[in-house]
């Protein structure tokens, strides 16, 4: 991710200011990004269940800032004290979400899956959820590229924002730190024994020896198996975790 802002930076140095004309669907554009921001707060949840999805969504969009791992917790605050996902139904599909291709991103549509099956039951709403979930994360950051496409060449060449940018790396960096200890002390009690499958000790170990087993184990004279390393590890540790819970390991 660095290594793409970094290039992506030098070709705002190399690339000539944008010359793009206004138009009114462009303010239409940023009108609606407005509206979809505020108009949470004048609804009751209670009547729109399905626009409380959907906005609930929208304002975790809004905020991004350093990737898909710093949603997490922000999805988690959105969902899990609501009643929408239970907290393990959470944990299970960010596991599902990381051993699949694609971003990250994408866990929006199975929490909307989710959040639609438990509140009514039927796979139509569960699909329904997932496309107004999945469509309120990623609607922000579409609407924001074309809204502020006509500014882009003032806006990159503002000597504030070149100055605050060293400053909003720092904290893109700082909520993927938080991201970390905050989901990882959440799933080592909630994966836990007595009401999780598996008791602490070992639900610890797995933890570091999957993260041991993508950042640090290379296979060198295979290298086919890392393009598929994050998959086996992902599979390996369920395999560890249903021994685990069988064997009462500690």
């Amino acid at each position: 991710m660095r290594v793409c802002f970094l290039h992506a930076m030098r070709g705002l140095k190399v690339c000539p200011p944008m010359q793009v004309s206004h138009s009114p669907t462009q303010v239409v554009v940023i009108l609606i990004f407005i509206a979809t921001f505020v108009l949470p707060s004048l609804l009751d949840e209670a009547q729109w269940v399905r626009l409380s999805w959907f906005c609930a969504f929208w304002r975790t969009g809004t905020v991004i800032w350093g990737g898909g791992q710093v949603v997490l917790p922000l999805l988690e605050n959105e969902v899990v004290p609501t009643g929408w996902v239970d907290q393990s139904v959470f944990f299970s599909g960010l596991a599902l979400a990381q051993a699949m291709p694609g971003p990250l991103f994408n866990f929006a549509a199975f929490l909307g899956a989710a959040a639609g099956y438990k509140a009514y039951a039927t796979i139509g709403e569960g699909i329904l959820g997932a496309a107004l979930c999945w469509l309120g994360l990623f609607g922000p950051g579409v609407m924001l590229i074309f809204g502020i496409l006509p500014w882009w060449g003032q806006f990159r060449a503002n000597a504030t924002y070149k100055r605050a940018l060293p400053g909003l790396n720092a904290a893109a960096v700082g909520l993927l730190c938080a991201a970390l200890v905050q989901m990882g002390a959440a799933v080592r009690e909630k994966n836990t024994k007595p009401l999780g499958p598996i008791p602490r000790e070992a639900s610890t170990c797995i933890g570091l020896m999957a993260f041991w087993g993508v950042h640090w184990l290379k296979f060198k004279e295979m290298p086919i198996l890392t393009q598929v390393q994050a998959p086996l590890v992902v599979v390996a540790s369920g395999i560890f975790g249903l021994l685990a819970g069988v064997l009462e390991m500690r």
